[in-house]
């Protein structure tokens, strides 16, 4: 892995998925927890406005690739501007 590489990883994981972009990425969060191969009960108990577990995050962002998550990406850089 180069440097680059991981400085694009840092960078992409400076701002970590809440609940709610993680569920507005599927429409719902039992899209959600079929996309993660997980029950809806585990995604219902993650607090709401707070960063999802770390696993399910990467597998978000690195594994699965959902279309919406490139906004929301853009949307995290503007905010740290």
């Amino acid at each position: 892995m180069t440097a680059r590489h991981r400085l694009a990883i840092f960078q992409t994981m400076k701002t970590p998925l809440t609940k709610e972009q993680a569920v507005s990425l599927y429409g719902s969060q039992t899209n959600l927890a079929n996309e993660l191969g997980v029950t809806k009960a585990l995604v219902s108990i993650w607090p709401n406005g707070e960063p999802i577990p770390e696993r399910y995050d990467l597998r978000i962002r690195f594994v699965l690739k959902p279309k919406g998550l490139r906004d929301l990406r853009r949307e995290a850089r503007l905010a740290d501007i």
